[in-house]
């Protein structure tokens, strides 16, 4: 059981896959984009073990706006138990990379990705993972962990004979699992920010919590080879400002003299499976190409702009989380 703690990445559920009707979900969420930024692929291999067992690999193309959901048996499902490694019929995601072949109606993909310098979240004992102590906690809802924060990308995939060359371009991995994703969430995540070499992502969601519900959220900014993490469990305070289903404004305090401004605006998004008890079944709408604005005000009293149209962004029923 440690071992799963300490290492959020791998495949946590083996004990499900013995349980008959147990409502379990777990996905891995692999994004990656072209040098130019004119290509954006996330494809998310997993499982889903509520009324309806089998594996999947979903995808979102983000210049086009489609999404496909190739579903497999859940026999086709396999993994290693000691690092991220996992297999959906003849396709394969690893941290060094993917490999990916997929011929089902309406949705062929084929072609090799190689993932290099991953940066990994800087895990302790007492924060293992992006959630930190609360990834202790075996009674969580969802649980989310940071599998590379950024890395580098080179291959290409053929998607329904369109070639999508990732060359010298960016990605990014995380990954949820659980019983089912919270009621009400905003979720948004790019690395892409022009010049600046820096990744970002924010998870705001309704945690149930001993009969009762919080808002709360993680998150975290690397830049300059330094991670600075986002959370609740790190005693940061968050504010919702204006928000629909379309944008969000948040403020975000992580000190006395530290603080972060943040404004996300939706652009062509797509529907999107994802779990509730376990099964597939709940249509969200997630862009890969939306606007992300950040002002990180620092420590020493300098400003920081970071600007990206191309972010990952859901918002889902926020009137929820205030």
């Amino acid at each position: 059981m440690l071992t799963k703690v300490m290492k959020p990445e791998i495949f946590q559920g083996e004990r499900y896959l013995r349980r008959p009707g147990a409502q379990y979900f777990e996905g891995w969420y692999c994004k990656q984009v072209s040098a130019d930024g004119r290509q954006v692929l996330a494809l998310i291999p997993g499982i889903s073990l509520g009324s309806d067992p089998h594996s999947f690999i979903q995808l979102i193309n983000g210049r086009s706006g489609e999404t496909a959901y190739a579903r497999y048996p859940l026999s086709a499902f396999r993994y290693a138990r000691n690092s991220f490694d996992v297999s959906v019929g003849e396709s394969r995601f690893t941290r060094r990379g993917i490999e990916v072949d997929i011929r089902q109606e309406g949705t062929v993909i084929t072609g090799k990705l190689d993932y290099r310098e991953t940066v990994p979240w800087p895990g302790t004992i007492t924060a293992p993972g992006i959630m930190g102590w609360y990834g202790y906690v075996p009674v969580m809802e969802c649980y989310h962990g940071a599998v590379s924060l950024d890395h580098r990308v080179e291959g290409s995939l053929t998607v329904n004979g369109s070639c999508m060359d990732f060359s010298g371009g960016k990605g990014y991995i995380e990954k949820d699992w659980g019983k089912g994703f919270p009621s009400a969430w905003i979720w948004m995540q790019s690395n892409h920010f022009g010049a600046r070499n820096a990744s970002f992502m924010l998870s705001v969601a309704r945690v149930p919590w001993r009969g009762k519900s919080f808002t709360g959220f993680l998150g975290f900014l690397y830049m300059d080879g330094t991670t600075i993490p986002i959370a609740t469990w790190k005693s940061h305070s968050l504010t919702l400002g204006a928000f629909d289903e379309l944008k969000a404004e948040i403020d975000i305090r992580l000190g006395r003299h530290e603080s972060m401004k943040v404004r996300a605006v939706s652009k062509k998004a797509a529907p999107l499976n994802a779990p509730r008890t376990g099964t597939m079944d709940r249509i969200i709408k997630e862009s890969v190409m939306s606007e992300i604005e950040i002002l990180y005000f620092r420590k020493d009293r300098t400003t920081e702009r970071l600007f990206t149209d191309l972010a990952g962004l859901e918002i889902v029923h926020p009137g929820e989380l205030v």
